[in-house]
């Protein structure tokens, strides 16, 4: 009897979508992210044992982060962790709730390329005329103190300028150049 072979292109298996999302079991069903959750929390639990509080309120704190660490570590809360609930908490608190929306987008002065000249422009019709004037009449009187590295330094630079600006000259060496007996006798 032949094997009867049909083609299955009606069975689809889907994609798997998170690849990178499993956690990975360490000791029983715990994961390594449960594990630290509780470390954290037992480190807490520990400082606040050592601490010099009075016994009530450390047996206060230690309580509450020691429930606060189990948790965070175990408790899911309509498939998400105490954890991600936590951090979601604190995004809303922080961000601002209010959006203001803008029908057509003007970029802030200060991102355009010409912000510079803005800036210069705005700065020399602040400062008054008068006192520009003078400014610039004592900046003219000023000798130009120079330290003596930064004419060693210009006089160097000079040299070499001066080295690369002349072509070189050598002369060659003439030479005669004589036609041979034999050539003549060819022709």
């Amino acid at each position: 009897m032949p094997i009867k072979e049909e083609q299955s292109t009606s069975r689809q298996h889907p994609v798997p979508q998170n690849v990178m999302d499993v956690e990975f079991k360490i000791v029983g069903d715990l994961t390594i992210r449960q594990l630290m959750y509780l470390f954290a929390g037992m480190i807490v639990v520990y400082s606040f044992y050592k601490s010099g509080l009075p016994t009530f309120w450390r047996y206060i704190f230690i309580s509450f982060f020691s429930l606060l660490s189990i948790a965070v570590a175990f408790v899911p809360i309509q498939e998400r962790g105490l954890d991600k609930w936590l951090m979601s908490f604190i995004k809303s608190m922080i961000s601002p709730t209010q959006m203001i929306w803008r029908k057509t987008y003007s970029p802030p002065a200060y991102f355009l390329a010409d912000y510079a000249q803005i800036i210069k422009n705005e700065i020399i019709t602040l400062t008054p005329a008068k006192s520009r004037n003078k400014l610039d009449e004592y900046l003219g009187q000023l000798e130009e103190s120079r330290a003596p590295m930064d004419i060693f330094e210009e006089q160097r630079l000079k040299g070499i300028e001066n080295a690369y600006s002349t072509p070189y000259s050598s002369k060659l060496p003439q030479i005669n150049i004589t036609p041979e007996s034999h050539l003549e006798s060819l022709s």
